[in-house]
């Protein structure tokens, strides 16, 4: 009464590719630095949202207790101000930190110098982002200093970013390095 059944039993974990396909190659390392920038706005996004909600919520309460002068342009204290510029920018430092540990993590040959780029990408794509709004904003000397801010800030931290995550990286997996004397 009781067939044994003969089904078929796949493997689940293959021994390697297959014969008849070539070995992977190694993206080059400037491939990552796009990568780590792609990475920093994907990070920096919901940051940026986050430090945008908790900001408004920091200017409200500021401006319920500031009478505001005949003569002033805003309402916001200067320190409710600073205080949501400080909040953006701790997300994009974080965000270019973690665009930069990717890079160092898993980036092949990339290292520090590619998850730099990879900041400054980033950093240079949000401001002429914010550049290019139709808006009227600070003059020509501002933007170039707010770049250079910007930009040498997001480049040190994918640095460091980059460090830490090629520190996290197996040996097996870090490059030997070029005895070319």
């Amino acid at each position: 009464m009781s067939t044994p059944d003969k089904k078929r039993r796949l493997p689940l974990v293959q021994a390697g590719p297959p014969p008849d396909e070539p070995d992977a190659e190694d993206r080059p390392p400037w491939h990552w630095s796009g990568i780590g920038a792609v990475a920093t706005f994907l990070v920096w996004l919901p940051l940026a949202a986050i430090a945008a909600k908790l900001g408004a919520r920091i200017v409200d309460r500021a401006e319920l207790g500031v009478p505001a002068p005949a003569d002033a342009k805003t309402a916001v204290p200067l320190s409710a101000q600073l205080a949501f510029i400080g909040l953006q920018l701790a997300g994009f430092l974080i965000a270019s930190l973690a665009g930069g540990f990717l890079v160092g993590r898993f980036g092949g040959k990339a290292g520090p110098k590619e998850g730099a780029v990879g900041g400054f990408v980033a950093a240079a794509l949000a401001w002429a982002l914010a550049a290019a709004t139709p808006a009227p904003g600070p003059g020509a000397t501002t933007w170039a200093l707010l770049l250079v801010l910007l930009g040498g800030l997001g480049a040190i931290f994918g640095f460091l970013g980059a460090r830490l995550g090629y520190a996290r990286r197996h040996p097996a997996e870090k490059p030997a390095p070029d005895r070319d004397v």
